[in-house]
C-alpha cells in the first residue's frame, strides 16, 4: 500500500510550505498530488522521499525535473 502524504505533512516532516510545493510543480520540479476523492489529494511519500533525496543530494533542476517526470510516468505501472 502506498503511503499518501497531505499538504500539512508535507510541512510537519519536510517542513515544506504550501507556497513553496506550488511553485516547484509548477516548475516541474516537484510531482503534482494524487487525486483521492473530490476535493481531497495527496502525495505519494515515495515521490517527495526522492525529489527531497535528490535536491539533498544537490541535484540540478533539469535533473529534478527528470526524475519528476519519471515519477509520474510511475504512477501509471503502479497504478496510482
Amino acid at each position: 500500500m502506498t503511503v499518501m502524504l497531505r499538504f500539512d505533512d508535507l510541512k510537519k516532516n519536510y517542513g515544506l510550505p504550501r507556497g513553496t510545493v506550488n511553485e516547484w510543480r509548477y516548475k516541474g520540479l516537484f510531482p503534482p498530488p494524487v487525486n483521492l476523492v473530490l476535493r481531497v489529494a495527496a502525495f505519494p511519500k515515495h515521490e517527495i522521499e526522492a525529489v527531497v533525496k535528490a535536491r539533498i543530494a544537490g541535484a540540478s533542476n533539469d535533473e529534478i525535473k527528470a526524475l519528476v517526470q519519471k515519477l509520474i510516468a510511475g504512477r501509471k505501472q503502479v497504478g496510482v
